[in-house]
């Protein structure tokens, strides 16, 4: 990568795109002319990301979806919480505040397990590396702990390829965040990375994106991404999506207590639930919200959900009546405005409960500290392994 070349992309590259100039800068190693080439995530000369995806559908009309959800007394979409910069920035403050007792445990969980972990993929699939689709890669901390012991724990007798790291965010600045975290940490030439910006709703038509090595995919979905907002629609895209022979890794929250220091009640998640209350025009009032605890919430059983509540005062109802989407008005009695579920797993439920919705077997699973980590494999078929794209 010669100078002149560097100074192209910076010229090329304007606007949102300056956070990976910076990084460029950072990363990228100087080389003279060379014979080589690059092929896509390649991480020999620069430990960026150098190959990406993007969906363009679904990134207007949040506004209108925000208040059909309002008129229907529906909790938002996730997306919803981590589409901007102030969301996904908070999301990140979120995770270092001290309240966030969940996130520390399941960093920790992680860390004492990883070597275990990264054994029993590396024994389960079929192929030299396995493929790392994280479903809500967040900042890629937790991605991290994982893929590095995968690596350094790989066969071997593996003399050729490597493992490909798939980010999946609907954040632009998230996934910035986890190109970031690796290029930091990761030693350049032992991965592969092609972030991806997309709804995880919709994992399946990216496959073609993720399939493009012939080697076994294994889904994270870590943080409790499948106890949020969008359960249903999390394991729909999961079961599609999981071949014979694929695993997924998912962890969950299986705090079943009552707990006033919650993380959901802390300040820090009322201004990050905030962000997507001012889209609809409503300055929060932080003591307007609530969290009443519900059952029957969730499609697996035994499972209590807290409920994040605002309550509608009549400075803002008011307002909100003047919101209308296809000739459909937010009405003026409106009490109150359902921001967001947290499930709340029996871990032991939750492994039964998963595994047969996913036609999956539990190859490992371990839960501590309120935490519960479950590794899923979907047997393998007796032939060899083909990798179809999505028609």
């Amino acid at each position: 990568m010669t100078q002149w070349t560097i100074k192209l992309y910076k010229k090329l590259i304007k606007g949102a795109a300056s956070d990976i100039v910076h990084l460029f800068e950072k990363s990228v190693r100087i080389q003279p002319e060379s014979s080589s080439h690059l092929e896509f995530g390649d991480t020999r000369y620069t430990n960026i990301v150098v190959d990406s995806a993007f969906q363009t559908r679904r990134r207007t009309g949040i506004k209108k979806e925000l208040i059909s959800r309002v008129i229907n007394e529906q909790v938002f979409p996730t997306r919803a919480f981590y589409m901007t910069e102030d969301g996904a920035m908070l999301w990140i403050d979120l995770t270092k505040d001290i309240s966030y007792g969940f996130y520390r445990h399941s960093v920790v969980l992680l860390k004492d397990n990883s070597t275990e972990l990264a054994n029993e993929i590396n024994k389960y699939i079929d192929t030299p590396y396995p493929d790392i689709i994280s479903l809500g890669s967040g900042d890629g901390a937790k991605d991290y702990i994982i893929i590095s012991k995968l690596v350094e724990e790989t066969k071997s007798d593996v003399q050729e390829g490597c493992l490909t790291y798939y980010p999946i965010d609907y954040s632009y600045d998230l996934i910035i965040e986890a190109i970031g975290t690796m290029s930091r940490q990761m030693r350049p030439g032992t991965y592969k990375i092609k972030a991806i910006v997309g709804d995880m709703h919709e994992l399946r038509s990216f496959k073609y994106v993720y399939d493009a090595a012939q080697n076994r995919n294994v889904f994270f979905l870590l943080g409790n991404t499948i106890g949020n907002n969008d359960e249903k629609e999390i394991v729909h895209a999961l079961n599609a999506s999981l071949d014979a022979g694929d695993m997924a890794l998912i962890e969950v929250n299986t705090d079943q207590t009552s707990n006033v220091n919650d993380h959901i009640k802390s300040t820090k998640n009322m201004e990050h639930n905030a962000v997507v209350l001012s889209m609809l025009g409503i300055t929060a009032d932080y003591t307007r919200f609530e969290w009443p605890v519900r059952q029957g919430l969730s499609l697996c059983p035994g499972t209590l959900t807290v409920e994040t509540i605002y309550r509608v005062e009549k400075d803002d109802r008011n307002h909100l009546s003047n919101l209308s989407v296809d000739h459909h008005r937010i009405p003026s009695t409106i009490k109150r405005i359902h921001i967001s579920f947290n499930h709340r797993y029996n871990f032991n439920s939750f492994c039964e409960w998963i595994s047969n919705t996913l036609s999956c077997t539990i190859v490992w699973k371990k839960e501590r500290d309120q935490v519960g980590l479950v590794l899923l494999g979907r047997p393998p078929q007796n032939k060899a392994i083909t990798k179809t794209e999505t028609t």
